[in-house]
């Protein structure tokens, strides 16, 4: 859950002509302590772009305490105006 919503959040960075993106790979993900709550706070930093692909670092707080931390890589699929899928 933790891990897709970083994913989520991390879309939200791209280009605001993003149709889709996709979650490629995970990386040293750590749960520091389990959640109690269902409120909590996620961080993202973009570490590298390469063409469509980012590399983005990730870490959840819940109370401003550190509950899990990691990166992952996802794929963005842009769209243009001469998409017809998109209608």
């Amino acid at each position: 859950m933790l891990v897709e919503a970083a994913a989520q959040s991390a879309s939200a960075l791209g280009d605001k002509n993003v149709k889709t993106a996709y979650l490629v790979a995970l990386k040293n993900i750590q749960l520091h302590s389990p959640l109690i709550e269902k409120n909590f706070e996620i961080e993202v930093q973009n570490q590298h772009t390469l063409e469509n692909m980012k590399l983005i670092s990730f870490k959840v707080f819940e109370n401003k305490v550190l509950v899990a931390d990691g990166s992952l890589t996802i794929a963005l699929e842009e769209w243009s105006v001469d998409d017809k899928s998109i209608y």
